[in-house]
């Protein structure tokens, strides 16, 4: 492997490991609890978080991400917030599946300048009473518009599954009826024999509805699975791999204190029980699961490889029963994708997209790309 520098630029905290939803999925595997039994406080102490704010400061992390399990099931979770946005003066965001929300905390969330990103796997309640595993949609969409009345910056996210993928394109529609400007999409990671089942085999449909949409209202929305292709071809750049933790740009601290660049392969790189952050920075570059997509066998002399950075290597691992340098089970619908957006790239169906990418500071795509 190339002997390249990278800096920690964005690192996930997942404050505890329970929640109160029970998706199929979950990637977190988080345990499920009473949903009558709010605050339940699991996970590293709140002088333990504290201690890994600091240090993310010190280290010049641009964004801490404050995860789980549903954080916002921890009683102190505001006085996390609290500390990391106004002490430690970090850019930070919050992820959680909107259900325990109110209008104290999203009051502070703007005060704070707390940005959220708000899990919605679909818009239909039956529909996403078969994605989350409890029947809180109406709550969600409350809580939304108390978001948006209150000015608070958030994304919406939703994992894409065969239970869904029908449906995106309501979410898509929902967030562009509300004024949402950024819309986080992704395929399951497949970490056990359900959520393998819910893996959609060819995606290409999904992205292609949704591409579409992006394509005509690119000035209202930026949907990060579509802006990861479409990106490095009218703007021309090389997308040498796929996500932030191959190139040891992002950490994950789970609620144990292990230390991961991706918690799906390989050991963890320490713990923050005894490990230092400032000691990470070399062990991010010398760490054996960092990868260019020229490091991976199956796509290093694929025409593609800098337009979709071989897909989420974790997939492609579990996939191929423990093969990192294995083809990603998209490949191919990633291909065929790739030629729809070249096509019309060509045709000067992308010019005004373009334009318009063009001119929008930088930080508003580096705001899409976190996510």
């Amino acid at each position: 492997m190339k002997d390249k520098k990278t800096h920690v630029r964005y690192c996930w905290i997942d404050v505890n490991n329970v929640c109160n939803l029970s998706c199929p999925y979950c990637y977190t595997a988080a345990h499920k609890v009473n949903s009558n039994e709010p605050f339940i406080k699991q996970g590293l102490s709140f002088a333990h978080i504290k201690r890994l704010l600091s240090e993310c400061q010190k280290i010049n992390v641009e964004s801490v991400i404050i995860s789980g399990g549903e954080p916002s099931l921890r009683q102190d979770l505001m006085d996390i917030l609290d500390y990391s946005a106004n002490e430690a003066k970090l850019k930070t965001i919050l992820v959680t599946n909107g259900t325990i929300l109110n209008k104290d905390m999203i009051s502070k969330f703007y005060s704070w300048n707390i940005e959220l990103q708000v899990s919605v796997d679909a818009i239909n309640p039956d529909i996403y009473l078969k994605c989350r595993g409890a029947p809180v949609l109406k709550k969600v969409l409350q809580n939304i518009d108390l978001l948006l009345e209150y000015e608070v910056a958030f994304a919406l996210a939703a994992t894409i599954t065969t239970i869904n993928e029908d449906h995106i394109e309501d979410i898509v529609k929902f967030a562009l009826r509300k004024g949402i400007q950024s819309l986080h999409l992704a395929e399951v990671k497949p970490l056990n024999k359900p959520s393998r089942e819910l893996f959609v085999p060819y995606i290409y449909p999904v992205l292609k509805k949704v591409y579409e949409l992006q394509k005509y209202y690119y000035p209202y929305i930026g949907i990060d699975i579509i802006e990861h292709f479409v990106y490095p071809i009218i703007l021309d750049f090389k997308r040498k791999a796929f996500c932030n933790a191959m190139e040891g740009n992002a950490l994950e601290i789970k609620d144990n204190g292990d230390i991961h660049l991706c918690v799906g392969i390989g050991s963890p790189l320490g713990n923050t029980k005894w490990t230092r952050l400032e000691s990470i920075t070399d062990l991010c570059n010398s760490y054996s699961y960092k990868y260019s997509i020229d490091d991976v066998d199956k796509c290093c002399n694929c025409k593609y490889k800098y337009i979709c950075g071989g897909g989420c290597r974790y997939t492609a691992y579990f996939f191929s029963h423990g093969d990192t340098n294995a083809r990603h089970p998209s490949c191919v619908s990633y291909k065929n994708f790739i030629e729809d957006i070249k096509q019309d790239a060509k045709a000067g169906k992308l010019d005004s997209y373009t334009d318009y990418i063009k001119k929008i500071h930088i930080s508003e795509i580096e705001y899409r790309k976190y996510l």
